[in-house]
């Protein structure tokens, strides 16, 4: 199956939960704009991006299947979050996992970011004035 297929999988797992689940409390629980979840369901958004789905999985799957997911889609991506999740403590563990904070996505975005070599600076006023 293709990331594709296996999110509209786990949005149809996630409605058939609950007759209290819906696109509606999936988007609001995951952060994720409702028009963007119900495109996906329907296999109409395309590929999203790995914070779209860190957030999804977050919001609709148990932490096993979360790592059996990422292991699938995005080997690298796992092997970090495994390692995060594994090494927190129950509450921190807890907070990682509030999708409504974007814990989760925010410790993998600044995991992926690529670091800069040196900070990028501007010219003082006494330098641009020569300059002109």
């Amino acid at each position: 199956m293709s990331l594709v297929d296996d999110i509209e999988e786990v949005i149809e797992n996630y409605l058939r939960k609950s007759k209290y689940y819906s696109l509606h409390t999936l988007a609001q629980k995951s952060g994720i704009g409702y028009t963007t979840i119900r495109r996906l369901a329907q296999k109409e958004a395309g590929r999203p991006n790995a914070d779209t789905v860190i957030n999804l999985i977050d919001a609709a799957l148990g932490p096993a299947e979360r790592i059996a997911f990422l292991k699938k889609h995005f080997p690298k991506i796992s092997n970090l979050l495994e390692d995060v999740y594994k090494n927190q403590t129950h509450s921190s563990y807890n907070e990682l996992n509030d999708t409504s904070s974007g814990k989760a996505s925010t410790a993998l975005s600044l995991t992926l970011q690529p670091q800069l070599a040196a900070p990028v600076s501007t010219p003082s006023r006494e330098s641009r004035a020569s300059m002109a």
